[in-house]
């Protein structure tokens, strides 16, 4: 240990420049988000320098004693493998995490949040950022000489990433390509390439691995087994759900199609339904099929919530597919949903005030002028963990006015905590609401109904009849 202390201090003073402006950088970031207040003020090139510089500094420190080659002048040093690992550690936990942390605490108490009630999920908060903040740095610079070749490794997998990896939060269930379960596998991966680098120095094998864990998440996982591991978190009781199409036939209604897409609607019924439970389609994928031909737009977000046990799923097609099929008569559809199925909590009812309040598991929230503007809107902010879903209403005499709780929601998260450097989660709702001075004089309320998914399920429903526009 004593080794390592040499090796850490030693990096630090070679390295005060680069750590001196990330301490710097840190504190501007934790000033920038502080003074925002309870409002997003839009996007900030500051998290992109944090995340840039601290990639760099972790870079430049496992540089100092490249591994890559048998020439490194450390071999010829008495340095224990172990002792440079455990001195590469000590650099990321004391000039990264133990600062971000810091950073955290301060932004809670600046923004007068619970801290003691939030202390733990700060504590494992780094953990998640860490997994994407300082890993993939870590294990790059691992089988790299130079910073040069860092960069270049960065580029690629931020390029990968964009192009495979996000576009799929457009479809937020299991069909998501951005795969929460082969991420996960690829930092294990690049785990090992760590462990394996300060052990074996194989730099061959290690940068494949890297290669796999950069490439592993573009891939499409398995639907059995996602479809699996969801079902760990879904009610035994949803498993006997069924969708039930109320007719054998439907037909495109005459309107004019977005996107050349033509659609027809089909009324569906859920059967063995709790009355408690809501229903919502998260995404959906149609397959059309005639005389041995078949076509798929593939799996595509939807959105929209069952009224009861009855809704409207839209059957889709494409002119290219109606073309492919060769056909203007009926075609059979198959449709695949990925249904979510939630259920309320106990209503949270809340005075109409213009002071700042506390609603418990979603934030503190405060009604607050919109910018150049008489009306109101409702600004809320949720300290470590993203906020409960569900609706907010504002009650008076004269009606309601409703909104969603929150605009997003990151489903796929460790304990529903925040993944962004920032610990807070800011959004503003009830926009453009002028009744909160008449709430306030009234004695009016601010009603939250939260709610809980209880499962995600796949159902699938055919109807033998569907007939479409043929293309003009």
């Amino acid at each position: 240990m004593k080794q390592a202390i040499h090796i850490f201090l030693k990096d630090v003073r070679g390295l005060w420049r680069q750590v001196a402006s990330l301490m710097l950088i840190i504190g501007l970031f934790a000033a920038e988000d502080v003074a925002n207040g309870v409002y997003n003020s839009g996007f900030s090139f500051v998290p992109l320098i944090v995340g840039a510089a601290v990639w760099f500094l972790i870079a430049r420190a496992v540089h100092q004693e490249s591994l890559p080659g048998e020439n490194q002048f450390w071999l010829t040093r008495p340095y224990e493998r172990n002792s440079l690992l455990i001195s590469k550690i000590l650099m990321v936990a004391c000039i990264v995490i133990v600062p971000f942390f810091v950073a955290d605490c301060i932004i809670l108490l600046a923004q007068s949040l619970p801290f003691a009630a939030n202390f733990g999920g700060l504590v494992l908060r780094q953990f998640i950022v860490a997994a994407w903040l300082v890993l993939p740095p870590f294990a790059i610079a691992t089988v790299t000489r130079s910073i040069t070749e860092d960069i270049m490794v960065w580029i690629a997998g931020l390029a990968i990433a964009g192009l495979t990896y996000f576009p799929g939060n457009n479809i937020p269930d299991f069909h998501s390509s951005n795969e929460k379960y082969l991420i996960l596998v690829a930092l294990v991966l690049m785990l090992i390439v760590i462990w394996r680098q300060y052990s074996t120095r194989d730099t061959k094998i290690g940068r494949a691995i890297i290669a796999a864990a950069v490439l592993l998440p573009a891939l499409s996982f398995p639907e059995p087994a996602a479809l699996a591991i969801e079902g760990l978190r879904n009610d035994p009781a949803t498993s006997t759900l069924a969708l039930v199409p109320q007719a054998n036939k439907i037909a495109e209604l005459p309107r004019a199609g977005m996107y050349d897409v033509h659609c027809a609607p089909v009324d569906v019924r859920i059967e063995s339904a709790n009355p408690k439970w809501k229903f919502r389609v998260l995404s959906q994928e149609d397959t059309f099929s005639v005389r041995g031909k078949t076509w798929s737009m593939g799996w595509r977000r939807t959105g929209g919530d069952f009224a009861g046990v009855f809704g409207t799923v839209d059957a889709c097609l494409d002119t290219a597919g109606l073309n492919a099929l060769g056909t203007t008569g009926p075609l059979s559809v198959r449709t695949s949903i990925a249904l979510g199925v939630v259920t309320d909590n106990p209503l949270m009812v809340i005075p109409a005030t213009l002071k700042p309040f506390d609603a418990p598991g979603i934030g503190q929230c405060q009604f607050q002028h919109i910018f150049r503007s008489l009306n109101y809107q409702l600004a809320c902010k949720a300290p470590v963990s993203f906020p409960a879903q569900g609706r907010v209403r504002l009650i008076t005499s004269s009606g309601s006015s409703g909104s969603g709780i929150a605009a997003a929601v990151y489903p796929w998260l460790p304990l529903n905590l925040l993944p962004g450097i920032s610990p807070v989660y800011k959004w503003v709702t009830l926009p453009m609401d002028t009744q909160i001075r008449d709430a306030i004089a009234q004695g009016g309320n601010i009603e939250f109904q939260t709610e809980t998914r209880i499962a995600v399920l796949r159902r699938e429903f055919t109807v033998a009849e569907a007939r479409f526009q043929p293309p003009q």
